[in-house]
């Protein structure tokens, strides 16, 4: 194992180029990404670095390369016979690397004591189950864990990207991007409760709208799947800009008329007919939630409004059941659906009762 000094040297290159990377100098920070695989070439963070700042810089070849070799370097299974490129030594799956994650960790880091302290560096525990947290911590940048786990996640390797989002979000669990990463890993492993919980996390910690709202779409698609219908629409009813995706607005409707919640389920439907005039889905959805709400005659006037003949398969057969669920003598039927709505009504009917009780020997005697 190379001394610690070494990797110590290394280690605080690495912190000056991310600050570099961080300040927008892509090229000071590329050329000391450069320096520490030049120096330090079976350490995979500066690999992983470099092949950043290559992205970033449109150097997408090299980049691969970087990555590749950064991949290699943290998981030995994934190594090819890759090319030799013109920024250093390419690893090849004949040479030797240590078999598991526990002893590559050993090779990558190197512990300080207790006391050293470090501009903006984070920390992680030893994986020596014998040292204390006294005795040991190991230091690393979360980012360098996100681009591991994106790495995993490229691979296919679903347990150890969510492993390498789980390190990152405890290094750093301010930063919405691990949370959401880790929520979208869980989601392809059929984890969806723990995507759930991940995902919400990161809405927590998120400040961009537009962000909050793709979340927001994944946690109601999850919730359908789950089969928590009131739960999806809920979920959408939480999006700063639902008009940037009107589906949303219609699929809001549909939870809604799922779970049975008309009022709800109403008021979806009209705001997008406020958005597309005339839709046709839009207006079934609404007439069949106006009918299952009491509003006969209103349901009714827009069914009579819709020509049968553009109606397709599925459109007609939503079109002849909420037809048949309108009373004969719907037309004598006073519309009485304002009495559920009026929250002061109720108010006063709760006074009243509430009275009727506390006078009742009064009134009745």
């Amino acid at each position: 194992m190379i001394g610690a000094a070494y990797y110590s040297d290394s280690e605080k290159l690495l912190d000056e180029g991310v600050a570099e990377y961080k300040s927008g100098n892509l090229d000071t920070s590329f050329h000391i990404f450069e320096d520490i695989t030049l120096q330090n070439p079976s350490w995979p963070y500066g690999w992983l670095w470099k092949g950043t700042v290559l992205a970033d810089l449109k150097k997408q070849e090299e980049a691969d390369v970087a990555f590749k070799t950064g991949s290699c370097l943290l998981n030995p299974d994934s190594c090819e016979d890759y090319s030799k490129g013109d920024s250093g030594k390419i690893y090849r799956q004949n040479e030797t690397f240590p078999n598991d994650r526990a002893s590559l960790s050993s090779s990558f880091f190197v512990d300080y004591p207790q006391s050293f302290e470090t501009g903006n560096n984070y920390y992680i525990l030893s994986d020596d189950p014998n040292k204390s947290t006294s005795e040991s911590k190991q230091f690393v940048h979360p980012e360098l864990f996100d681009k591991e786990g994106d790495l995993f996640n490229s691979a296919g390797r679903i347990d150890e990207a969510i492993q390498s989002f789980q390190h990152a979000e405890e290094l750093d669990p301010d930063n919405s991007t691990y949370s959401r990463k880790l929520g979208d890993m869980y989601a392809k492993k059929g984890d969806l409760n723990s995507a759930l919980s991940a995902w919400n996390r990161s809405i927590e910690k998120e400040s961009e709208k537009e962000v909050i709202d793709d979340i927001l779409k994944k946690r109601s698609d999850t919730f359908s799947a789950l089969g928590k219908p009131y739960n999806a629409g809920k979920e959408l009813e939480k999006m700063n800009f639902p008009r940037n995706n009107p589906t949303t607005i219609m699929e809001k409707g549909d939870f809604f008329t799922e779970s049975g919640d008309y009022h709800l389920a109403e008021e979806a439907y009209l705001e997008y007919l406020d958005a597309f005039p005339g839709n046709t889905d839009a207006s079934l959805g609404l007439a069949n939630a106006q009918i299952n709400l009491g509003k006969y005659q209103k349901g009714k006037k827009i069914l009579d409004s819709i020509p049968e003949s553009s109606l397709n398969p599925k459109q007609m057969d939503l079109y002849t059941k909420t037809k048949m669920n309108i009373p004969e003598q719907s037309e004598k039927l006073p519309d009485l659906t304002f009495l559920f709505r009026n929250h002061v009504l109720y108010l006063f009917i709760i006074i009243g009762i509430v009275g009727i009780v506390f006078f009742r020997k009064k009134i009745f005697k």
